[in-house]
């Protein structure tokens, strides 16, 4: 898996189900929309409070996955091979600015 740096070192403040996308946001501001199917965790709102007010350890990305480590050892994978899309974009980042970033 190749290393990337969009959100490293940002710490979680709410993450959540919004009708058919996760959506992550961070303290500083920045928000994630994900919406190709999330392989880790088991989809719930319970399993997605665990990663309220971590911090982003590492972040790799392949062609067949994204993926998030958090401290305390908690993971956040996303799908990326062709059956995990839903839609033409699998996530959106939005930072505090409103610079968006659109994986596809």
């Amino acid at each position: 898996m190749k290393p990337t740096t969009h959100f490293i070192g940002r710490r979680v403040k709410s993450a959540s189900v919004v009708h058919d996308y996760v959506q992550i946001c961070f303290t500083d501001g920045g928000v994630l929309n994900v919406f190709n199917r999330v392989i880790k965790p088991q989809l719930d709102e319970i399993s997605l409070k665990q990663f309220v007010q971590k911090v982003v350890t590492a972040e790799l990305k392949d062609c067949r996955a994204f993926t998030l480590e958090f401290d305390g050892g908690h993971v956040f994978q996303i799908g990326m091979n062709d059956s995990d899309y839903r839609g033409p974009e699998a996530l959106q980042f939005t930072d505090a600015d409103g610079h968006i970033v659109v994986w596809s």
